[in-house]
């Protein structure tokens, strides 16, 4: 899923795991050049003993990760 948010770029990416039972959720900002989107670094939705969050249904994922995003820029930790 793309999206912008406060003239920022964004790549929310979500993956089932089956071997997990469920979907794992990342996200990336993105840059242009020469017209075509660059994603940056990606971050892993984690849980705070650094396992990686899975979530029950693609949705979930993918709004958790989106909440991050927007966070992220909100509070200033990306500025492109």
């Amino acid at each position: 899923m793309k999206g912008t948010h406060n003239n920022i770029n964004y790549l929310v990416k979500v993956s089932k795991q089956e071997d997990l039972g469920g979907y794992s959720a990342s996200f990336s900002f993105t840059t242009k050049s020469n017209d075509t989107d660059v994603e940056q670094k990606a971050y892993e939705l984690m849980n705070s003993d650094k396992s990686v969050s899975i979530f029950k249904s693609k949705e979930d994922a993918e709004i958790a990760a989106e909440k991050c995003v927007l966070v992220c820029i909100d509070d200033g930790f990306i500025n492109y």
